[in-house]
């Protein structure tokens, strides 16, 4: 029986050899998703300083999905897409319980009868509701 698992043909060896190592993503986005807790504390202490840290990773050998030094716009783009991607997957720590508020209780329902007031054997309200112009036959045609 042959093995399926190995491409016979050199030309299909050639198509699985061509493209990203990352995928679709960048390798922008591949180092800031692999550095993601270390530049998530720093952004929050120093902030992120866009046009600064894109000189930097383009000094650094980083380049966008085109192959192109990143700017400022394709950092803090790729950087959102990196926080959003982390976001979906759930790597953010749920809330501790000190924070987690406690559940509200279930409404319960209420009674259909009006509930009588202490000494009223009655159950029914002391006043009577009117509508202004009296009861009104809606059947009827106005004339």
């Amino acid at each position: 029986m042959p093995d399926d698992t190995r491409p016979a043909d050199a030309a299909v060896l050639r198509v699985l050899g061509v493209g990203k190592d990352g995928g679709r993503h960048s390798p922008l986005y591949l180092w800031m998703q692999e550095h993601y807790s270390t530049l998530k504390a720093e952004f929050e202490t120093r902030g992120p300083q866009w046009e600064e840290r894109a000189v930097a990773m383009a000094d650094a050998g980083l380049r966008d999905g085109t192959n192109k030094e990143p700017t400022q716009r394709t950092a803090m783009q790729t950087w959102y897409r990196v926080c959003r991607a982390q976001k979906r997957r759930g790597s953010i720590s749920p809330p501790s319980a000190e924070t987690t508020p406690l559940p509200l209780p279930l409404a319960t329902k209420r009674p259909n009868k009006p509930v009588a007031a202490p000494g009223d054997d009655t159950g029914s309200p002391d006043f009577d509701f009117r509508f202004a112009g009296g009861l009104k036959d809606w059947t009827k045609k106005p004339g």
